[in-house]
């Protein structure tokens, strides 16, 4: 596997293909309906929701991160600002199901999304969840709780990590909050 960042609107324009590739693949591999349409590549003009949508519309990555398997992007996410203080990082977090479990978010990405932040000047990362991935703010949870002991290999283990009690809206859906500091 193998990291790759795109910084600049030029690059993400150029991977287009790829990234819509990625997006048909990400479609095949999941069931949930909110992640199908965070991942439409057929009608993603009319659906502000997709990433697509993000990437080509409205422009609001400041970097996306692909994860690569051969020439095949098997995972990806990007960074988009919240307030001057903290940055958006996991943005359309998709691992390609035959890769899940092996920690391409938190060997290729996470670290890179931080770096990124803190050189822009951000204090904190926030990676949200929505009420159908909450079992990974809960893994967040008991990493903080030294129950995850499996994850403690990863850079969690070393970083201040505030977990949000109370879910709270964000683009008009309920989310999970899990604040690190960069």
């Amino acid at each position: 596997m193998r990291l790759k960042k795109l910084l600049t609107q030029n690059e993400i324009e150029e991977n287009f293909d790829n990234i819509k590739t990625f997006c048909k693949s990400a479609i095949r591999d999941c069931k949930n309906p909110i992640t199908r349409r965070n991942m439409d590549y057929l009608l993603w003009h009319d659906n502000p929701a997709s990433l697509m949508y993000k990437l080509y519309i409205k422009k609001s990555f400041m970097m996306l991160t692909l994860v690569y398997d051969n020439d095949i992007i098997i995972g990806l996410s990007g960074v988009e600002p919240y307030n001057k203080k903290v940055a958006l990082i996991a943005r359309r977090l998709f691992e390609l199901k035959n890769f899940r479990g092996q920690g391409v978010f938190l060997h290729y990405m996470l670290e890179e999304q931080l770096k990124f932040i803190r050189n822009l000047g951000y204090e904190k990362g926030l990676i949200t969840v929505n009420i159908h991935r909450k079992y990974l703010y809960d893994v967040f949870k008991r990493i903080i709780q030294g129950k995850a002991v499996r994850f403690f290999y990863f850079p969690f283990s070393k970083m201040k990590i505030e977990i949000i009690d109370e879910p709270f809206m964000l683009n008009n859906v309920m989310q999970y909050g899990i604040y690190i500091e960069v």
